[in-house]
């Protein structure tokens, strides 16, 4: 921080003044829970869940097995919920805790999708099925976003 030299992502000292460098903020990898897979693999689940109802609306899938994948991603979604939770006290800067809170909102919005597509094929009302999953695919949409941010911000770690 004190020379201005642009340090690696991950240096903990920097190479021109050997200062010692705050530990950079690190994305969570639960990110790829909500999109199903890492970057390359974005909107996958998305993808499936769209198959899946498609299919169903269709007649071509049962609804046992639409409800059992929902189960699973709702189980998932728990998951990253709590995870998220413990990781709130090793936030140490104003840009790590506005990340995590976004990134928490974004999870919270993926469970709601989740829970609206769910109760929306409970309810034999395919629209509302269909909101939960446009609100899970903006959920989605906001995590790849964050992710960005955060990567920009660890490769411009400067010393």
């Amino acid at each position: 921080m004190r020379c201005g030299h642009a340090n690696p992502p991950g240096a903990r000292y920097c190479g021109a003044c050997s200062a010692v460098l705050p530990e950079v903020f690190q994305a969570p990898t639960e990110y790829t829970d909500i999109l199903g897979g890492g970057p390359a693999e974005a909107g996958t689940r998305l993808s499936n869940l769209e198959r899946l109802l498609t299919g169903y609306e269709l007649g071509q899938v049962e609804g046992e097995e639409m409800l059992a994948e929902l189960v699973a991603l709702e189980q998932m979604s728990e998951r990253v919920r709590r995870a998220l939770e413990q990781e709130g006290g090793r936030v140490q800067t104003d840009q790590e805790a506005a990340f995590a809170r976004r990134f928490r909102d974004l999870a919270r919005d993926d469970a709601q999708g989740l829970a609206l597509l769910r109760n929306g094929l409970e309810g034999g009302d395919l629209s509302t099925a269909w909101q939960g999953l446009e609100v899970c695919r903006v959920a989605a949409q906001g995590v790849l976003g964050l992710k960005q941010e955060i990567d920009a911000v660890m490769v411009s770690g400067a010393g």
